[in-house]
């Protein structure tokens, strides 16, 4: 029904993907997918972080989920687990 994708880097976990196939969307998977990474990530001491297009309705659900946007472009919205 889709898939998760982290790489981890010296300072944070980054998140290459999360997809959910549209059939399956708002069922709970993606917020699964995520909390367990967010899990992941807080184990190790570090901060979760990804990159959302800004058109991306998900930027919405991260922020739902607790993520914040920590740098924008005009294309993209940078985003963190961090309290900042």
């Amino acid at each position: 029904v889709g898939c998760v994708s982290v790489a981890r880097r010296d300072d944070h976990l980054w998140v290459n993907k999360l997809y959910v196939a549209p059939g399956h969307q708002k069922r709970g998977y993606g917020s699964t997918a995520l909390r367990q990474v967010l899990a992941e990530a807080s184990a190790l001491a570090l901060p979760l972080r990804l990159s959302v297009l800004t058109t991306n309705p998900a930027v919405a659900f991260y922020r739902r989920e607790g993520l914040v946007i920590y740098e924008e472009t005009a294309e993209r919205r940078f985003m963190t687990s961090e309290a900042h």
